[in-house]
C-alpha cells in the first residue's frame, strides 16, 4: 500500500482526492475484499491510479486519478479499467458509478467521453472551499461497457 499512499499524497492528486479541510495524511488507503486499487503504468511509470470498491451486491464505485502530464491518456486508462472489470469482476456486479463534485466540469466531461450516463445529483454531499456542494452521479452498466 506504500505505492498507493505515495501516489495519492502527491499534491496534484491529493487536491482532488481529499475533501476541503481534510489532511491528506489522515486518509486510509484500504485494500481488502471490498476495496482495491489498480495502478495505471505507461512506459514503466505509474501515471494513474483507480480506486475501486463494492457499494452493494450489484454495484461498484470507482475513482480514477491521473497525473496532469498524462491526462491525455485518461480515457485509455478508464477503458482499460472497464476491460479489467468485465474480465475479472464477478458478473453479479453489473454496474459502476462515479460521484464527481459539480465544480469539476473537466472530470464530468471525461466521464461522459468514457461512456458514462448522468444519473442524478447527490445533493450537498461534498465539502469544497466554498462550502457544501453537490456531486454529479454518473454510471455505466456492464452491457454498456461492452459496446
Amino acid at each position: 500500500m506504500k505505492t498507493v499512499r505515495d501516489f495519492m499524497l502527491l499534491p496534484e492528486i491529493s487536491r482532488y482526492a481529499v475533501e476541503y479541510g481534510a489532511d491528506p495524511k489522515d486518509e486510509e488507503f484500504i485494500c481488502d475484499g471490498r476495496n482495491g486499487w489498480l495502478i495505471y503504468n505507461h512506459n514503466g511509470l505509474d501515471v494513474g491510479m483507480i480506486k475501486f470498491y463494492l457499494l452493494t451486491g450489484t454495484m461498484g464505485m470507482f475513482h480514477p486519478y491521473i497525473l496532469r502530464a498524462h491526462k491525455a491518456m485518461y480515457n485509455e486508462m478508464v477503458q482499460e479499467f472497464f476491460a479489467w472489470f468485465i474480465k475479472e469482476v464477478p458478473k453479479q456486479i453489473c454496474k459502476l458509478n462515479v460521484a464527481i463534485p459539480k465544480q469539476f466540469k473537466g472530470a464530468i466531461n471525461a466521464a461522459e467521453v468514457a461512456g458514462m450516463k448522468h444519473e442524478g445529483v447527490d445533493r450537498l454531499s461534498y465539502l469544497s472551499k466554498d462550502g457544501p456542494c453537490d456531486r454529479m452521479l454518473l454510471g455505466i452498466t456492464r452491457r454498456e461497457m461492452n459496446k
